[in-house]
């Protein structure tokens, strides 16, 4: 295979952003899999094409360590623990499923407008920070995409919660992804 151009198209697929959704670890994991198995494996040109022409960087868990309060849990109760949030140790005040930031809310995109108004309980599911990037986690995926701003074209961030899709609108009580990208919905 020849070398991945340098112009500008990667694609950064990440999971686990919120702790007791282990499952969306498995997506980024499958799809380098699938990749590398068809492409070096199975010697299948397409996928030998897609791994020419595109980068990509999987980062199966943003939330490492209340990813591993869950699974912890699990090992010692053999019950999921319902926590979305990191273990910022900075919050401890709240009880350890309730503890620490919600990671998904605590970006740059409407944080004031949208998420601190809506979610202002700390020990709530939904807890923003107390400023955006205040986490080591977003702030460390927002130093990584800043730093690629010219080659990632496309993030794609997964997360589980039953059998559906969800649409993107940067958690907007009303979704207005097609105002104020027209013509967004119609590529899926």
């Amino acid at each position: 295979m020849t070398k991945v151009s340098d112009a500008g198209n990667a694609i950064m697929i990440t999971g686990a952003t919120h702790a007791r959704e282990l499952l969306s670890m498995q997506v980024p994991l499958f799809l380098c899999l699938k990749f590398l198995h068809q492409a070096v494996v199975q010697n299948n040109h397409r996928y030998q094409q897609i791994l020419r022409d595109q980068k990509f960087y999987f980062l199966p868990a943003i939330n490492v360590d209340g990813a591993a309060v869950v699974e912890e849990h699990w090992l010692s109760e053999h019950k999921i623990l319902n926590k979305r949030k990191n273990m910022n140790p900075n919050l401890n005040m709240c009880d350890v499923e309730n503890s620490g930031v919600d990671l998904n809310r605590n970006y740059g995109v409407d944080w004031t407008s949208e998420n601190v108004a809506n979610h202002t309980e700390l020990c709530g599911d939904y807890w923003p920070g107390q400023e955006p990037f205040s986490e080591p986690e977003s702030r460390a995926i927002r130093d990584f995409v800043a730093s690629k701003k010219e080659e990632i074209k496309f993030i794609f961030n997964c997360h589980t919660s039953g059998n559906e899709f969800i649409w993107p609108f940067n958690g907007r009580d009303h979704n207005d992804i097609e105002k104020r990208a027209p013509g967004y919905l119609a590529i899926f």
